[in-house]
């Protein structure tokens, strides 16, 4: 089999779970292979999907979803960083307003390491947060993977989500906005 060019992070690591999930070994050549799978398997959904953009109501469809995520994702990013939001300490307030100011990052503790879920009306989101990486799976099913940094009491992600997470640090919990919180798994 040849080698597939220009592996993404993304592609490797979703690889990577397929090939634990059904316990094989983690070899470059299964690498490739499961990687080859999914872009092929993306090419076939594409072809697909041009062959039915005729099709209205499915295209109403799509676009009223489409609309019902972006909606969600502003209402989570505006609200991410709200002082009232299931907030009843003024002190923590100011504390934000003071760490939001500093451009140094802090050092993470240890208890968020892992994997979170959170569900929510809108959907069920799940953060994955190891080291000093962090990957994001919103409701819609699409997925960011990169950094994080800590400043004050939030988790600012680095992946492209624009998303950041409040930490309530009393409780060892993580806020992802509107009063909803993550479970660590």
């Amino acid at each position: 089999m040849s080698k597939v060019k220009n592996i993404t992070p993304e592609e490797r690591e979703n690889a990577l779970a397929l090939i634990r999930k059904l316990g094989l070994e983690e070899t470059e050549q299964q690498i490739n292979y499961y990687v080859k799978m999914q872009r092929d398997s993306k090419n076939h959904r594409e072809e697909k999907e041009g062959q039915t953009k005729n099709d209205s109501s499915s295209s109403i469809g799509k676009i009223f979803g489409l609309g019902i995520i972006i909606a969600l994702f502003f209402m989570i990013k505006m609200c991410g960083g709200c002082n009232g939001c299931d907030s009843s300490d003024d002190s923590s307030s100011d504390s934000y307003e003071q760490s939001s100011s500093s451009s140094e990052s802090e050092k993470a503790p240890s208890w968020i390491q892992g994997t979170w879920t959170c569900i929510t009306p809108y959907g069920n989101m799940q953060v994955e947060i190891v080291g000093d990486h962090i990957r994001e799976i919103p409701g819609d099913g699409s997925s960011y993977y990169g950094t994080y940094h800590i400043q004050g009491d939030d988790i600012m992600t680095e992946s492209g989500s624009g998303m950041h997470y409040r930490m309530d640090k009393s409780s060892k919990r993580l806020e992802a906005g509107q009063g909803y919180y993550f479970e660590k798994q």
